[in-house]
C-alpha cells in the first residue's frame, strides 16, 4: 500500500468513525448537555495523555490567545449540545445534513470577519442550500420536532463555522491537537454545572458509551483524519469529508432503523451538493 492509498484509507476510516457520533444522541438516554459533557471530558483526558506522550507544551504565547480559546471552547460546547438536540428531536440524517451547511456559513462569515467583499456566488449558494432545508422541513411550526431539529442543526452549523474561521488564526501557531484539547477541556468546564442542575441517572453502560464516543469515535476519528492528511492534501480530504452525512445516514438506518424519507434524501442531496461546491471553491481560492 503506497502512501497516498494509506492516506485515503485513514481519512475515510476517520470520517467513518466520526459519523458514529450522531448515533450516540439516541443510544445514550441522557440529555444533549450531559452527552456532550461526557464526550468532551473523555476526549480531553485522552488528548491530554497523547500530548503528554508527545511531550507537547501546554502553555500559550499570551493571555489574549487564552481568552480566545476559552471563547471558542464555549462556542464548541454550544455547537455540540445543539447538534445532539437536533439529532434527538429529528433524525440522524436531518441533523447531519443540516450541520453540513457550515461551509455556506464559512463562505459568508470569512468576508465579514476579514473585511472582504461578500461574493454574490456565496449568497446564491446560501439560497440553494435554504431550498434544501425547506424540502426537509414539512412545516415550519414550533411544535414540529423536525422543524426544531433543523433549527438546532442550523445553530450547530453556524457555531461550527465560527470555530473553523476563528481557528485559522491559531492553527499556524499551535498544533491542532493542542487547540482541540483546549476547546474540549474548556467545554468540559463550561458544562460541569449541569451535573448539579439536571436530574439524571447514569448506568455503567452509559459511561462505557460516553467513553467510546469521546475516546474512540471523537479522538480516534479526528486523529486518523489528521494522520491521513500527511499523505493527501487538505483539498482532497475536505472533499472526502462531505461523505460523513452519507455514512451517518446509512449507520442510522442499520443500527437505529431510521430510514430517511424521500424529501429528506432530496433536500439532503441539495444541501450536500451545495456544500461540496462551496468547499471546492474555497479550497481553490485558498491555494
Amino acid at each position: 500500500m503506497n502512501d497516498e492509498t494509506k492516506g485515503l484509507f485513514q481519512v475515510h476510516l476517520g470520517i467513518f468513525l466520526t459519523a458514529f457520533i450522531a448515533l450516540f444522541a439516541k443510544l445514550i438516554p441522557l440529555s444533549p448537555t450531559l452527552i456532550t459533557l461526557g464526550r468532551v471530558f473523555f476526549a480531553s483526558v485522552v488528548l491530554f495523555a497523547i500530548l503528554k506522550f508527545k511531550k507537547q507544551k501546554f502553555s500559550l504565547e499570551n493571555s489574549k490567545d487564552l481568552f480566545y480559546l476559552v471563547l471558542l471552547g464555549v462556542i464548541f460546547a454550544i455547537h455540540m449540545v445543539t447538534f445532539f438536540y437536533s439529532a434527538q428531536l429529528s433524525t440522524i440524517a436531518i441533523s447531519l445534513v443540516t450541520v453540513y451547511l457550515y461551509p455556506i456559513f464559512v463562505a459568508i462569515l470569512e468576508p465579514y470577519l476579514f473585511k472582504e467583499k461578500i461574493k454574490l456566488k456565496n449568497v446564491a449558494l446560501a439560497l440553494v442550500a435554504l431550498l434544501g432545508v425547506m424540502l426537509i422541513v414539512p412545516e415550519f411550526k414550533l411544535e414540529n420536532n423536525i422543524a426544531k431539529g433543523v433549527a438546532f442543526g442550523l445553530v450547530s452549523a453556524f457555531s461550527l463555522a465560527v470555530i473553523l474561521v476563528s481557528n485559522k488564526k491559531y492553527i499556524k501557531k499551535y498544533p491542532s491537537e493542542l487547540l482541540t484539547f483546549y476547546q474540549f477541556g474548556i467545554s468540559t468546564v463550561v458544562l460541569l454545572p449541569f451535573l448539579l442542575i439536571e436530574n439524571f441517572k447514569v448506568t455503567n453502560q452509559d459511561i462505557i458509551l460516553l467513553f467510546l464516543v469521546g475516546a474512540v469515535f471523537t479522538v480516534g476519528g479526528y486523529n486518523l483524519r489528521i494522520i491521513g492528511m500527511k499523505y493527501i492534501n487538505a483539498y482532497r480530504a475536505s472533499i472526502i469529508g462531505t461523505i460523513e452525512p452519507v455514512y451517518g445516514t446509512i449507520l442510522a438506518a442499520i443500527i437505529l432503523g431510521e430510514v430517511p424519507e424521500i424529501r429528506t434524501i432530496v433536500g439532503g442531496a441539495i444541501i450536500l451538493a451545495t456544500c461540496l461546491y462551496a468547499t471546492i471553491q474555497k479550497q481553490k481560492s485558498d491555494n
